[in-house]
């Protein structure tokens, strides 16, 4: 009895999961991604596969940065919050709908080569060529499943990455970057553009989150200041642009999260100090000095001393000869006398020397004028101290909501308007 109970419960849930139409639940995604080749339209290049792979790895950083922020407390009335989504929306919410699918879902995609046989769980990443009629209009385009797809006349399940796309695209970091110093970036980095399109699609996020391009007066806004300015506060948490905003903020300027404008805006605090520092190395210690033992000098046990034997009588001593007497010396001869020397001439007197004429005397030496004396330097008056700069708030000055509420909060500053898409919808 429990047994069969059981099955007809199963047999109901199971009926009643076939039954339901996709777009009012979010099922089980598998990212593919369509490879260039013969015949293959949309395809992607091998470069442009690993530029969506690298993508795929910066926005699930983007979304892990924004759940972080979502989860800080008292997010809910910070000034960076309250521009973008209002100050009626949850903070969990916008984490479980918007981004924790993104980290879920998003994975290093598998090549396929061909669109035949996609089936409403599966999302492909397509590159268009310049000769798409979109290459002009857009970074990418979101367009969802209907009608049993592309093979059967109706529509996959596709984010199509234009080449702009693909040749525009910054590194993340590097716009990171750029908007903290300058409030702006250069290029669009690929993983902002694909926080955008995730908004858009049904696999990731699911059709009651699903987001549109909000337009004012037939201008669509991508702008950070027409964001937070120009969507009615109602239609900002439709906005998939506010979502990309939020989520880039979050990794240049988390400092836009941390305020608190339910009254009067607060200043930003100022970072967490950092843990205490390990001690310093002590300096190297001299070697021990290691202190032995003089050890007692033991020489060896001298022998005694053996009497030397009495010396040998010398023998007598023999009597030199006596010396023969030298032969007397012979008479030298007589020295013969050296003639005399000659007489040397007389010396003759030289001329006397004629007498130098008298030196002139040098005329007097004038006498140099006074040294006249400097007059003493002035002091100069004593240097008067600047007063010390006031630094100033990250953003500009509080302004008030475009939702005419009494909370005043500050404005995001900063702006890129370059950024434009195409939702294709169903």
């Amino acid at each position: 009895m429990t047994f069969a109970i059981r099955c007809v419960l199963i047999t109901v849930f199971v009926s009643m999961a076939n039954a339901a139409p996709f777009p009012l639940t979010k099922r089980a995604t598998s990212l593919k991604v369509l490879q260039a080749g013969p015949g293959v339209t949309d395809g992607c290049s091998p470069a442009q596969i690993q530029q969506l792979n690298d993508m795929i790895a910066d926005t699930k950083k983007l979304a892990q940065s924004a759940q972080r922020t979502l989860a800080l407390p008292n997010v809910e009335k910070s000034s960076g919050f309250t521009a973008l989504f209002g100050p009626n929306v949850k903070a969990s919410a916008i984490s479980a709908g918007h981004f924790a699918p993104v980290i879920s879902t998003l994975q290093i995609p598998t090549p396929i080569t061909s669109l035949a046989g996609l089936t409403a769980n599966d999302l492909t990443l397509t590159c268009p060529d310049s000769t798409d009629p979109k290459a002009n209009k857009a970074f990418a385009s979101t367009r969802n499943f209907a009608g049993g797809g592309s093979a059967n006349g109706g529509k996959d399940n596709l984010i199509r990455f234009q080449e702009v796309a693909f040749k525009g695209a910054a590194p993340f970091t590097v716009a990171v970057q750029e908007f903290k110093k300058g409030g702006t970036f250069t290029n669009v980095p690929l993983a902002f553009t694909m926080i955008h399109e995730v908004q858009h699609s049904i696999p990731i996020v699911g059709s009651a989150n699903r987001c549109i391009d909000v337009k004012v007066g037939g201008q669509t806004m991508y702008g950070l200041q027409q964001v937070q300015n120009k969507i009615p506060v109602a239609e900002k948490v439709k906005s998939a642009q506010n979502f990309a905003w939020f989520a880039f903020l979050t990794a240049s300027n988390p400092e836009f999260f941390t305020d608190d404008c339910g009254g009067t805006p607060s200043a930003i605090p100022a970072p967490a100090k950092p843990g205490t520092p390990p001690p310093s190395r002590p300096s190297t210690p001299g070697k021990p000095v290691i202190k032995r033992r003089a050890a007692a000098k033991k020489g060896p046990t001298k022998a005694p001393v053996v009497a030397k034997p009495p010396a040998a009588a010398k023998p007598p001593v023999v009597a030199r000869p006596p010396v023969a007497a030298k032969p007397p010396v012979a008479a030298r001869l007589p020295v013969v006398a050296k003639p005399p020397v000659p007489a040397k001439p007389p010396v003759v007197a030289r001329p006397p020397v004629a007498a130098k004429p008298p030196v002139v005397a040098r005329p007097p030496v004038v006498a140099k004028p006074p040294v006249v004396a400097k007059p003493p330097v002035v002091a100069k008056p004593p240097v008067i101290a600047k007063p010390p700069v006031v630094a100033q708030p990250p953003t500009k000055p509080p302004t008030a909501p475009s939702d005419g509420s009494k909370n005043v909060c500050q404005l995001i500053r900063g702006d890129f308007t370059g950024f434009s898409d195409l939702d294709e919808g169903q």
